[in-house]
């Protein structure tokens, strides 16, 4: 559903240029209430998207059997009843697989439910219906729950972004439809949202409330050595201790927090890629499903919520995926001069994450599964065409339910502060530091922090 993400976007017009797009300024003018378009029948929709899953199911299957020629999916009746009798399990597939293949073919359930007009709790649903038929149909493995999370989560929450993108690319959502090469974009972005309109027609264009915010792209050389710091009888595989953070990333706010009312109206998106040095790729995305009234006076201006969130991060160093919800609280303060001061704060639960370890290795699994809490704190403070600081503090408490039983602590912190030059463009420096403590019952404990300083390019729009 991402490939085309970032040429899309760049094409997309009208955003506003905010140094840090993860938490953008927010308009002055009130946007236009979208205008409402009568839903069809119920019993037709739910045939319709029950279908289209169905035929997905169907599809992939035929595509790993046939083609793949995969054991996993040479299913048949005996199959089918033996998945039906099993109890659900803890699967052992790869990281990617598990932790964004399946979220990824998530979305396309969700996407189908999307385009049949169904919301984002009950495409939630829909999410979760095809995952089970999956699970227990469509494989000659057990049913496995953390397939079934992941897929129902992580999938609604990639689909329901990547169609939002869909109607903002093509112009659906901004009242200004665009040309054949912004529909090639958006059917790049969602599949089913590019097919949904050739097949049906585009819905009458619309102005919507929530609309792309800010965007910024940051590419960075690190430079220095960094301080490692190691503890306990790590395995002689152990890797290098690096810091697992992209060089190159991709930042995007989408709608204005304090005036959403339906779920995803906001949501913030962060990809990663390092492809040139040492592999890294990340998928952060993090949106509102409920929030309260705003609060404001003279000077500021909050917004507390109610927060799904999504993150997945592969290095050859470390790998670590949540679906985790929280409570946030966001504050925005003018403080004279043009100069904005953002602030966020979440406390998160996750309610399924996955975190590498060096002890437990298990036919493809070099990592555990667990749930735990954890937190998201974040700050901007800038003033546009002029400079900004960006900082972050992630944490993930993992206590493990099925590998190396323990806990991960995972504790990613970054400032970056970059001086705006020209047109968007601008240079600067950022530090990034990578803290993990491993506590197990039956292996030495490890702790490992590293650090390291980049030089930056960015580009804002």
């Amino acid at each position: 559903m991402l490939p085309a993400l970032l040429v899309s976007l760049v094409a997309a017009t009208g955003a506003q240029n905010p140094s840090d797009s993860s938490m953008a300024p927010q308009p002055d003018s009130t946007p236009t209430a979208p205008t409402t378009v009568a839903a069809a029948p119920f019993l037709p929709r739910a045939l319709w998207t029950g279908g289209g899953i169905l035929g997905a199911n169907l599809g992939v299957a035929g595509w790993n059997r046939f083609v793949e020629d995969a054991e996993y999916a040479r299913i048949d009746g005996e199959t089918i009843w033996n998945n039906l009798a099993h109890e659900w399990v803890w699967d052992d597939d790869n990281f990617q697989v598990n932790q964004i293949g399946h979220p990824l073919q998530g979305s396309l359930y969700y996407s189908l439910a999307r385009a049949n007009g169904f919301g984002y709790l009950s495409g939630l649903a829909w999410t979760t219906a095809g995952s089970i038929h999956w699970e227990y149909f469509m494989e000659t493995e057990p049913p496995a729950m953390n397939d079934l999370v992941t897929t129902s989560m992580g999938g609604a929450m990639l689909g329901e972004m990547t169609w939002r993108l869909a109607e903002y690319v093509s112009g659906e959502s901004t009242g200004k439809p665009g040309g054949w090469i912004r529909r090639t974009a958006a059917f790049a972005i969602n599949p089913v949202h590019g097919g949904d309109r050739l097949l049906n027609g585009r819905p009458p264009v619309t102005k919507s409330p929530s609309r792309l915010m800010g965007l910024r792209i940051s590419t960075g050389k690190s430079f220095g050595k960094g301080l490692t710091r190691t503890s306990g009888d790590l395995p002689a595989s152990a890797p290098e201790a690096r810091v697992p953070v992209a060089s190159t990333t991709l930042r995007l706010s989408h709608g204005d927090p304090f005036a959403s009312k339906k779920p995803f109206d906001h949501f913030t998106l962060s990809l990663g890629l390092s492809a040139l040095s040492t592999p890294v790729s990340s998928v952060g995305v993090r949106a509102q499903l409920w929030r309260l009234p705003e609060m404001e006076s003279d000077i500021s201006r909050h917004s507390f919520h109610f927060s799904q969130n999504f993150d997945y991060l592969d290095g050859d160093v470390y790998r670590l995926s949540a679906s985790s919800f929280g409570a946030e609280w966001l504050a925005e303060f003018d403080l004279g001069a043009d100069w904005t001061l953002r602030t966020r704060g979440q406390p998160i639960f996750i309610a399924l994450g996955a975190a590498s370890t060096e002890y437990y290795v298990d036919v493809e699994r070099d990592y555990n599964f667990g749930i735990g809490p954890g937190w998201k704190t974040g700050l901007h403070l800038g003033r546009p065409g002029t400079a900004s600081l960006v900082a972050f503090a992630d944490r993930y408490w993992i206590r493990t339910q099925s590998g190396a039983q323990g806990a991960e602590i995972v504790d990613l912190q970054s400032v970056e502060l970059v001086k705006d030059l020209w047109k968007g463009f601008g240079v600067g420096l950022s530090w990034h530091r990578y803290d993990r403590t491993g506590s197990y019952r039956d292996f030495p404990d490890v702790r490992v922090v590293n650090q390291e300083f980049r030089a930056l390019a960015t580009w804002t729009h």
